[in-house]
């Protein structure tokens, strides 16, 4: 994880599924998704606070300020661009769980960028910056 002013780096380790081509059960899906959304919010909380356990980043970075926002999926096999798409939505809800984001609709002002890299450690970086 890296912090600086003006970005936020952080890699959650997770296996991401497309669930447009996923065959499981509705409770194997809402359980994964939720270990997804909290494993992100854990991550984040921890990357923003500094070592007298204060967040101190989202305070000169209010959650509706303008944000750029790029998700890289690290894969075994590459995803088609929708379904990378639908395999980031837990990913994406995760950051408006845990306050980095206010909102993840459309007309929010922030930008949403996804990327693949095929290979271990399975997971996703996100990169959270300013615009």
């Amino acid at each position: 994880m890296t912090i600086t002013t003006k970005a936020l780096e952080v890699f959650v380790p997770t296996r991401l599924v497309n669930p447009t081509n996923a065959r499981e059960h509705w409770r194997a899906t809402h359980r994964r998704t939720s270990a997804q959304r909290e494993a992100v919010a854990m991550a984040v909380w921890a990357a923003l606070r500094d070592p007298r356990r204060r967040i101190t980043w989202h305070i000169t970075a209010a959650p509706s300020r303008r944000k750029h926002v790029t998700l890289t999926g690290h894969v075994a096999r590459r995803f088609d661009s929708d379904g990378l798409q639908a395999a980031m939505k837990s990913i994406r809800d995760g950051l408006q769980d845990c306050g980095l984001i206010h909102s993840d609709a459309f007309n929010s002002g922030h930008v949403f960028e996804y990327a693949q890299q095929p290979g271990k450690p399975f997971g996703v970086t996100i990169k959270v910056e300013l615009a």
